[in-house]
This record gives structure tokens, C-alpha cells and sequence, in this order.
């Protein structure tokens, strides 16, 4: 597939892309865990919202949901912060079927 090997060398942007148009969404999770380690522990969140934000672009909520859990899961309490806290909440919110208010 294109997105594991643009995520193997290295190419983050091009590999989430490619990503977000597969139905490989535990393996794009992966890719942004090691992501997440790469970047200062400030910016974990930023890693994660930003892949949140562009799946409920393409209304695909299904995957936002699955990339979200596994990457929280993973780094636990370091991503706790205001912006995952906002992002937890706008999932549950389109999940409601509260579209018209997002």
C-alpha cells in the first residue's frame, strides 16, 4: 500500500493523506503513535486532533473514533490536555447526530 510506505520513509504527511483515504485506520493509528513519540510531549495532542479533525472532514466517524481511542490509549495521561479534552467531546457530540451544530 502507499501509506505503509510512505510512513515507512518517513513522509508523514503524504503517508496521513493516503491514509485517510484506506480503510487501514488501526494501522494509520500506529503510524501516528510513532508520530507521537517523535514530537516534543507539547505537541502530542496537535498529532492526534489534527488526524481527528481531517476524518470528520470526510465524515467518517467511525475511524476518527477507532485512530482517537488507540492513540490515547497509548500515551495515556501525557495527551491529556484542553485540545483532547475538545476533541473527545466533538466526537461525541457528532456521534448524537448533532450534525447541524458542527
Amino acid at each position: 500500500r502507499l501509506a505503509r510506505a510512505y510512513a515507512r520513509a518517513q513522509e508523514r504527511v503524504l503517508a496521513q493523506r493516503s491514509f485517510l483515504q484506506s480503510s487501514a485506520p488501526n494501522e494509520f493509528a500506529q503510524m501516528l503513535q510513532e508520530w507521537g513519540r517523535d514530537v516534543l510531549g507539547g505537541e502530542r495532542d496537535l498529532v492526534i486532533a489534527r488526524a481527528v479533525f481531517q476524518y470528520l472532514l470526510l465524515e467518517n466517524i467511525k475511524d476518527a473514533n477507532t485512530i482517537f481511542k488507540e492513540y490515547t490509549a497509548a500515551f495515556g495521561d501525557s495527551v491529556e490536555t484542553p485540545l483532547v479534552h475538545f476533541t473527545r467531546f466533538l466526537l461525541v457530540t457528532v456521534q448524537r447526530e448533532a450534525r447541524p451544530l458542527f
